[in-house]
C-alpha cells in the first residue's frame, strides 16, 4: 500500500502488481550476479513463492581433504586370438550404421529448431539474454468513456486519477461496477490476441517476454530493457511518449467517438516500401 498506492483491503488475486514487480526484481538480481556482480562476496536472492529476502555467501566453502588409497594394479588381460569375419560382426556393423544415421537425423533436427529466429522487425526488440515487456492497456479506456474525456499520460500517472474518472452521481450497482473496473487488472481481447501472437513469433526467446499492465509501469522502468506497447494513446497512455516517432497516428474525434488511423508519412504511389 505504501509503495504502489493500493487501497486498504485490495485483492491481490485481481491486482498482480506486487507479484509482477517481485518477479522482475528476482530476474534483475539473477542478471546482476551473472554479470557485473559475479565477484560479489554476498548474494541477495528472492526464492520463488516468497517475498522474503535471503542472503548467502557467494564464496564456496572449502572442501575437506580426503586421503585416497592407492589404486590397485590393473591386471593385463591375456591376448585373444583373432578370428574371422562372421554374421555377428555384420549385424553389429549394421546396427552401428543405423545408430549413426538416427543420431545424424536428430542432430539435424535440433540444429534446425535452434536456427529458428525471431522474424523482422520483431528481432529488433526481442533479443537473446534481454527481457522485453509487452505492455497492454488496462481498464482506463472504459472509465474515460464514463467520464467523457480523453486521458493524458500526466493525468494517468497521478495517484488519484481513477477517482477523477468516476462520475459523482451513480446508483449503487453502477458504482460497484465502476469501482471494480478501476481496481482490477482488465484488458481487451484484442490486446490478448496481440500478446499471444508476439509470444508465438518469439520462438525460443519467448521466455524473455514479460506481459504487464500499463498501470504497473513507471517512468523509471523505461531506463533499461525493451518494450512493446500495445494500443494507441487513447487506451495505453504510454504510447504518447513515442507518438511523434510513429508513421501512423490514432485519431479519435471524441471520447468514445469515431476512431481511425492516419498515415503521417505516406509513400509516393510509384515507390515500394523497403526494410531499411
Amino acid at each position: 500500500m505504501a509503495v504502489f498506492g493500493k487501497p486498504v483491503g485490495y485483492s491481490p488475486v485481481e491486482d498482480s502488481a506486487v507479484r509482477v514487480h517481485v518477479r522482475q526484481l528476482r530476474l534483475r538480481l539473477h542478471e546482476y550476479y551473472a554479470c557485473e556482480g559475479r565477484h560479489e562476496s554476498l548474494m541477495i536472492e528472492i526464492p520463488k513463492g516468497s517475498y522474503v529476502l535471503e542472503f548467502r555467501s557467494a564464496i564456496p566453502e572449502p572442501t575437506a581433504q580426503v586421503d585416497l588409497a592407492p589404486l590397485p594394479q590393473l591386471v593385463q588381460p591375456a591376448p585373444v586370438a583373432r578370428r574371422g569375419f562372421g554374421l555377428n560382426d555384420l549385424i553389429t556393423i549394421i546396427a552401428a550404421g543405423v545408430t549413426i544415421v538416427c543420431a545424424a537425423g536428430w542432430y539435424h533436427a535440433v540444429n534446425q529448431a535452434r536456427g529458428q529466429t525471431v522474424p523482422w522487425p520483431l528481432n529488433a526488440v526481442i533479443q537473446p539474454n534481454q527481457s522485453t515487456r509487452i505492455v497492454v492497456a488496462d481498464g482506463n479506456s472504459m472509465l474515460r468513456l464514463l467520464a467523457g474525456k480523453k486521458l493524458t499520460l500526466d493525468e494517468y500517472l497521478q495517484p488519484g486519477f481513477l477517482n477523477s474518472m468516476v462520475p459523482q452521481h451513480m446508483n449503487e450497482n453502477v458504482a460497484r461496477l465502476v469501482h471494480y473496473i478501476s481496481e482490477s487488472q482488465l484488458t481487451s481481447y484484442a490486446d490478448l490476441i496481440a500478446s499471444s501472437t508476439l509470444v508465438r513469433l518469439a520462438t525460443r526467446q519467448a521466455d524473455h517476454l514479460i506481459v504487464c499492465s500499463s498501470r504497473d509501469l513507471n517512468d523509471r522502468d523505461l531506463e533499461q530493457g525493451n518494450y512493446i506497447f500495445i494500443g494507441g494513446p487513447t487506451s495505453n497512455p504510454w504510447v504518447s511518449l513515442i507518438e511523434d516517432k510513429l508513421n501512423f497516428e490514432v485519431v479519435e474525434d471524441d471520447a468514445g467517438g469515431t476512431m481511425y488511423f492516419r498515415n503521417k508519412n505516406p509513400l509516393p504511389a510509384n515507390r515500394q516500401p523497403t526494410r531499411d
